[in-house]
């Protein structure tokens, strides 16, 4: 979200960019031979940069914080992105196993 400094200093470098995904059934985890696979039922995104990062430390109503080191006992992490270029009709697929653009 925060634009970058060149090695000099002199020049802004655009944000980091993000590759957003919808995992299906993560059988990754269990055996390493298994590539991850897209959700076919959710939407795809193209390269998306993050425009907002919010953190809400009482999402209970309260502030409150555990014995063993003041750690926080809940709190509500808000992220949004927006894509970098346009979603077009011709990239759309009609198929009943993927949903979004191709």
């Amino acid at each position: 979200m925060a634009p970058q400094r060149s090695t000099s200093n002199l020049f802004l470098l655009s944000p980091r960019v993000f590759k957003l995904k919808y995992i299906y059934n993560n059988r990754a985890e269990r055996d390493a031979s298994i590539k991850d696979t897209l959700h076919p039922y959710m939407d795809t995104f193209k390269t998306c940069a993050l425009t907002a990062f919010n953190v809400d430390y009482t999402p209970g109503g309260s502030y409150a914080t555990y014995r063993d080191g003041g750690s926080m006992t809940q709190y509500k992490v808000t992220m949004s992105f927006n894509e970098l270029s346009p979603i077009y009709a011709d990239e759309y697929k009609l198929s009943p196993q993927h949903m979004g653009y191709g």
